[in-house]
């Protein structure tokens, strides 16, 4: 997921000497939070992790509300030479779409598909009124969005948003991770399943949105 993404990305670039600093809550899991967890370091990454007003929320909803990160982030801004915001319907991105302009430097947006119109038909009363609130004004102040597929393209249209504020930059792969020394066809054996049968890997959370409908009536 996004998490993944932010991680994968962030240690990427800090790898080429930029400065990357982090912004997030110490949301874990629904009773957990992430404290006391050791982290790696990286050279010229920076975490900063506020406090989460609740992990029930957070994990049933989506909704992350950072205590008392506004005077904080309100301070340190300034510094930054650009920002980049991961998912649309959180408090950051209503944050910085304030603070960033202020201070005169560009903002970002990954929707992750939180913008497509499948998706916002998903909690469409919050949504609905968060866009009226904050987002028509968070995509007016916008430097620009990044798509990860084609189709993001095009939903990000529906929205308005000019296509020459849209970037195609796909989700990249760390294929050192993927490094295996199984023999192809263990899988197979083990499970008893026919070389001429085709198998199908999905990765991800069973849910709805996740469309597996359209995976399994396709095959």
């Amino acid at each position: 997921g996004p998490g993944k993404l932010v991680h994968d990305l962030s240690k990427q670039l800090a790898g080429m000497n930029h400065s990357i600093t982090v912004i997030t809550t110490d949301a874990f899991s629904k009773e957990q939070r992430r404290t006391g967890i050791s982290l790696p370091q990286i050279n010229n990454l920076h975490l900063k992790i506020f406090k989460n007003f609740s992990n029930y929320l957070a994990y049933r909803f989506k909704f992350f509300l950072p205590l008392f990160s506004y005077p904080q982030l309100k301070k340190e801004v300034s510094n930054f030479d650009a920002v980049h915001i991961h998912e649309f319907f959180t408090y950051y991105a209503v944050i910085f779409s304030f603070l960033a302009p202020k201070n005169k430097i560009p903002y970002f947006i990954s929707a992750h598909g939180t913008l497509d119109s499948f998706h916002l038909k998903n909690l469409f009363l919050i949504k609905n009124v968060f866009m009226k609130i904050f987002g028509n004004k968070i995509i007016n102040n916008c430097s620009g969005f990044i798509a990860a597929t084609r189709e993001e393209i095009e939903e990000y249209m529906l929205l308005g948003i000019n296509k020459n504020k849209i970037f195609l930059v796909q989700n990249g792969l760390d294929f050192t991770e993927f490094v295996s020394d199984q023999e192809k066809g263990v899988f197979r054996r083990k499970f008893g399943i026919p070389p001429n049968v085709k198998l199908i890997l999905y990765l991800g959370r069973i849910n709805k949105l996740k469309g597996l409908f359209v995976l399994l009536e396709a095959f």
